[in-house]
Parts: structure tokens; C-alpha cells; sequence
């Protein structure tokens, strides 16, 4: 049980608290940048080893996510019980250093192996951090502290595409990798030294809606019991699920966007990439920033309410995404690049949120590394390797329009779980009332 003084040791030293979140926020950026370099590189790659789209999407997904989804799962069962910002430092040492590797990659093989590599490292990276979080930010105002932290990926995306492209334009495809490693390892040298372990739970002791799971009984469970525990809970089932298809949608979609721009518009590599991180990095940054706290007033803490802001944002995806991979004029292309990132930053932060609302204090980093399991592996490994598949399939310089069409189309399904989400959480609202 957590004391008064406990809770107090929490909640003091305001200055403190937006310290971690700004650490953390910085981890983020530069593990977004170590995971999305591949769709800067993805042209020269394939040019300097005669890749095909199938081996691309194979780089930027399964090489990534199924060493990913074999470790998430204990080590989200490492976040629940282990020094938290420990287990986050040390990973981030790891997987900064693997990026680096990348620059002396000599094949396909030995490129898919360095990104293996990165993979398990990152596998606690997100679990570790929203449990932090969660315990160093009340529920009133962690929908504001999720929004700015989702806020990295996009502010990732943009200094890896601007940067990137820059450097790839002067440089080359080498220098990229190691200019995106190097980051990671001041970083965590801060982590280690300079934050303390919260206390798990400190904000939740009277919360209601997440799934009354407590630490002793965690502590005895398996991960498979804990697992099971999670997804017989309608609310968090149906979140979990929209988060993987909305998340996958956005990952494919930065995987592709350079290749569809250069190939289907003309642009070269370096305008292509510049144009994604201005054109989405931006606005999806924007969008996490300004959600966090929208969602905090909308919703009051109710996660019913919260819920209808993915759901809602998932569905204004849609719609932008289809403008954007059927528009033929520049100036719609670029618009619709603006709205796809502004409003994947509604989805994204809204919708870790409502994970983490929904999540047992002390299942939280099972739960979130569940959540990761699923949108890293079936989202961001299946769908851009999908997306590849169907552009060999069809064949032809148009190719990936339609690939990405039936990419974007999953955001249909997003929605569809986002609402099935709210709607148990009414149900359990009106069975307890």
C-alpha cells in the first residue's frame, strides 16, 4: 500500500517532474530516429544492394519488430517489478550503439542483423517510459504529459527526414546511421544519473476503471496470467486493437512516403524526405502537443470520454489519407501530408493514453508492452511488409499507389475498436453505477 509520504515524495519538486518528462521525451525523439532511419535510406539502400520492396519493408519492419515482440513481453514483466529508469538506460546504451553498426553494414544480411539488434533492445523503451510517467504525473493532467512525449516520434520523424535528407544529399546513406546513434548515449548517461525510481501507483489509489489487479497478486502471476487478465477486459481488448491498425497504418506510411513521392511524383530522395518531415513531422508533433491537453479538459478523467478522441481521429485519417495517395496535384499532396501527421498526433497520443488509463497501476508495464507486442509486430512488421508485397504484386512504376491505398484503408478498422472501446467502458460505467 502506498503511504501518504510516499505520495507526497511523488508529487513534490514540480520542476523535477518536467525534467523526467523532457528526458524521456528526448529518449523518444532519438529512438524514433534509430527506428525510422530506414525510410530515409530506403532508395540508396536499395540501390547499393539490389534490394527489392519486399527485402525494404522486411528492413523497416519484421528485422525491427519480431526481435521487438520476443522480448516485450518479459520485459514489460522487468518494468513491473525492476528499477524502471536502470532498465531504460541501459537499453538505450544498446540500441544507440546497434544503430551506429548500421553505417559499417556490408549486405542485406548484415544490415537486417544490426537492425535485429535494435529491435530487442528498444523492447522496454515505451513500457518503461509511460509506466514513469504514469507514476510522476497525475490522471488530470497525464493526457497532456502522454501528448507531449508521443510528441517525440514526430519531432524524430522530422529531424531524421530534414537531417537526413540533408545529410544524405551531402554525405551519404553511412553518415546518416551514425549521426542517429551518437544521441542516444548522452542521453542515457542523464537517465542513470540524474532521475530516481517513482512510486508505482502513487496517482491511482482511487482510480476505478483500470482492471483491480494488485501488486501482490502481480507479483505472483505469470505474464501469461497477467496477459490474459488484460485482454478479457473488453474496454482495454478493443484499445489494444485499435492501436495496433492506427499505429501500423502510421508506420507504413513513414516507411513508404519517400519512395511514393519519389516514384509516383518525381521528387528526388532529399525533397521527398524533406517534404514527409516537414509535411507530417510537424503536424504530428502539433498534434500530440495540442491533444494532450484538449483530452485532459474533454474528458475529466472519464476514459469513456477520452476514448472518442482516437476514434474520432483515426476517422479523419482515413479520409485525409485517401486524398493523399489519390491526389495528383502538388499542393493537395502537400496538404493532405499536413492533415495525415496532425491528426495521427490526435491517435497516437490519445490512444496510449487511454491504454494507460485503462491499465492497473502495477500491470502497466505488461499492459503497454502488450500494446507494443501488438502494434510492433502485426503494425508496423506485417503492414509495411504488406505494403511491399502489394506493390511487387501489382508491379509497375504506379505500384505503390494502390499498395498504399489498402494501407490507408486499415485506419477503418482503428476507428471501428476505438469505438467498441468506448462503448465497454460505458457498460462498465452503468454496471457500477
Amino acid at each position: 500500500m502506498t503511504t501518504p509520504d510516499q505520495i507526497g515524495q511523488a508529487t513534490e519538486r514540480g520542476a523535477y517532474k518536467w525534467y523526467v518528462l523532457i528526458l524521456l521525451v528526448l529518449i523518444y525523439i532519438f529512438g524514433a530516429v534509430d527506428r525510422g532511419v530506414i525510410a530515409v535510406v530506403a532508395e540508396s539502400l536499395r540501390e547499393a544492394f539490389d534490394l527489392t520492396d519486399s527485402q525494404i519493408g522486411a528492413l523497416g519492419g519484421l528485422a525491427y519488430s519480431l526481435p521487438y515482440a520476443l522480448f516485450v513481453l518479459p520485459m514489460g514483466w522487468a518494468v513491473d517489478r525492476f528499477n524502471r529508469t536502470t532498465l531504460l538506460s541501459a537499453t538505450v546504451t544498446i540500441w544507440s550503439c546497434c544503430t551506429a553498426l548500421c553505417a559499417f553494414a556490408g549486405s542485406f544480411t548484415s544490415l537486417f542483423a544490426a537492425r535485429v539488434l535494435i529491435g530487442a533492445s528498444e523492447a522496454p523503451a515505451s513500457p518503461a517510459s509511460l509506466s514513469i510517467i504514469a507514476d510522476t504525473f497525475p490522471r488530470t493532467r497525464r493526457s497532456t504529459a502522454v501528448g507531449i512525449y508521443y510528441s517525440g516520434a514526430a519531432v524524430g520523424q522530422l529531424f531524421i527526414f530534414l537531417l537526413g535528407g540533408w545529410l544524405l544529399l551531402h554525405v551519404g546513406w553511412r553518415e546518416v546511421f551514425l549521426v542517429a546513434g551518437i544521441p542516444g548515449l548522452f542521453l542515457a548517461g542523464l537517465l542513470f544519473f540524474t532521475t530516481r525510481e517513482p512510486v508505482r501507483g502513487a496517482f491511482d489509489l482511487d482510480a476505478s476503471d483500470a482492471p483491480a489487479i494488485s501488486g501482490t497478486e502481480t507479483a505472483k502471476r505469470s505474464t501469461r496470467e497477467t496477459v490474459t487478465e488484460i485482454f478479457t477486459t473488453a474496454s482495454l481488448r478493443n484499445a489494444l486493437l485499435a492501436n495496433t491498425f492506427a499505429t501500423g497504418v502510421q508506420y507504413s506510411l513513414m516507411v513508404w512516403l519517400v519512395s511514393f513521392l519519389v516514384r509516383i511524383h518525381g521528387l528526388s530522395i532529399s525533397e521527398a524526405a524533406i517534404w514527409v518531415g516537414a509535411g507530417v513531422g510537424v503536424s504530428q508533433s502539433i498534434g500530440s502537443l495540442l491533444v494532450g491537453p484538449f483530452a485532459d479538459r474533454f474528458s475529466a478523467g472519464d476514459v469513456s470520454r477520452l476514448a472518442i478522441i482516437p476514434t474520432v481521429g483515426t476517422g479523419l485519417a482515413l479520409v485525409a489519407g485517401v486524398i493523399l495517395v489519390l491526389s495528383t496535384h502538388f499542393y493537395v499532396l502537400v496538404a493532405s501530408l499536413i492533415l495525415v501527421g496532425l491528426f495521427a498526433g490526435f491517435f497516437v497520443a490519445s490512444g496510449y493514453s487511454l491504454i494507460l488509463s485503462l491499465a492497473a497501476p502495477d500491470t502497466r508495464g505488461t499492459t503497454m508492452a502488450s500494446a507494443k507486442l501488438l502494434s510492433v509486430l502485426f503494425g508496423g512488421g506485417l503492414i509495411p511488409l504488406m505494403t511491399g508485397a502489394i506493390s511487387d504484386f501489382v508491379g509497375g512504376e504506379e505500384s505503390l499507389r494502390p499498395a498504399v491505398l489498402a494501407t490507408v484503408m486499415l485506419y477503418a478498422l482503428a476507428t471501428f475498436f476505438f469505438a467498441r472501446s468506448r462503448s465497454a467502458c460505458l457498460e462498465n460505467e452503468s454496471a457500477s453505477g
